[in-house]
């Protein structure tokens, strides 16, 4: 084994551009990690406040009613929940697709992917538990799988959109 490491090591091969490219990216969007972070958290907030003018989640809305998700209702409580949480995460995700450069957005996907779904959904998830909208736990549930979910489509979307555009650059 340190026969073959001492091999890697001295080979005249180099790796190929593009990967180069990836690593020095990654390290130099590192350097900003607590910038691109906040920013990024930021952004969520700003879009999980946008989404409750449409879903009273806590209470709120642009009249006292439903709102859009009335008209989701009328499927039941999961639809209303689905599209709720939907509304949630991926209007966050939209204000940072806006905001951000695709590069900080491709780092905190490739570092982060999984905290920055998670921990919006359930955090947010949690506090409609004190909410005054007296949903039941299967409307929490159908909330927070929605919003992973779609979250979690939106970014991969947009980081295979990102990806292809920078291999096409490096070309």
């Amino acid at each position: 084994m340190r026969k073959d490491l001492f091999t890697f090591l001295i080979s005249p091969e180099a790796p190929p551009e593009s990967l180069n490219l990836t690593v020095k990216k990654d390290i130099e969007l590192s350097f900003r990690r607590t910038e691109i972070i906040l920013k990024f958290i930021g952004y969520q907030i700003l879009g999980a406040f946008f989404s409750l003018s449409f879903c009273p989640q806590f209470g709120l809305g642009m009249d006292t009613g439903h709102n859009i998700s009335h008209f989701f209702m009328q499927f039941g409580m999961w639809a209303c929940a689905s599209f709720c949480g939907a509304l949630f995460l991926s209007s966050g995700a939209a204000v940072a697709f806006l905001g951000m450069k695709g590069e900080e957005l491709w780092w905190v996907w490739r570092r982060y992917q999984y905290q920055m779904i998670a921990l919006p959904a359930v955090l947010w998830a949690g506090l409609m538990l004190f909410s005054p909208s007296g949903a039941d736990l299967s409307f929490h549930l159908w909330w927070i799988a929605a919003a992973v979910v779609t979250a979690g489509i939106l970014f991969t979307l947009r980081m295979r959109i990102y990806s292809s555009f920078q291999m096409n650059a490096a070309l």
